[in-house]
């Protein structure tokens, strides 16, 4: 029974982890086709700010090379997730700064209007 309840928690754990990827695709082609992109000034800020790169309260580039071969990224790679991190939060931003808000009576009026014949 334990192995049946393992195997059945393994497979909502994958299942989740390919819909998060595949939110995170769409989402991307998203920003792609209307020409969203992370600038390289919000880049190096944002690596800049990183926690684990700080020493005495500073951007070090050497500690910031050290900890990348640590997790066996390249420069590169790491350069690319953060740009795509930083894509889709302009793009979650972007989206909530245009957003219509309605009341819940306002949305069940407008449904209403569109099925009514």
């Amino acid at each position: 029974m334990q192995n049946r309840n393992q195997n059945r928690e393994n497979e909502l754990k994958r299942h989740e982890i390919n819909r998060r990827a595949w939110e995170r695709y769409a989402a991307m082609q998203v920003a792609k086709r209307i020409g969203l992109s992370a600038t390289e000034s919000q880049l190096r800020a944002a690596i800049r700010g990183m926690q684990p790169f700080q020493v005495n309260g500073g951007f070090d580039f050497r500690r910031y090379e050290e900890l990348l071969r640590f997790q066996n990224l390249t420069t590169e790679g790491f350069e690319a997730r953060c740009r795509a991190d930083i894509t889709l939060d302009n793009l979650a931003r972007m989206v909530w700064e245009n957003s219509i808000w309605a009341s819940p009576m306002e949305l069940d009026q407008a449904i209403a209007d569109m099925t009514d014949t």
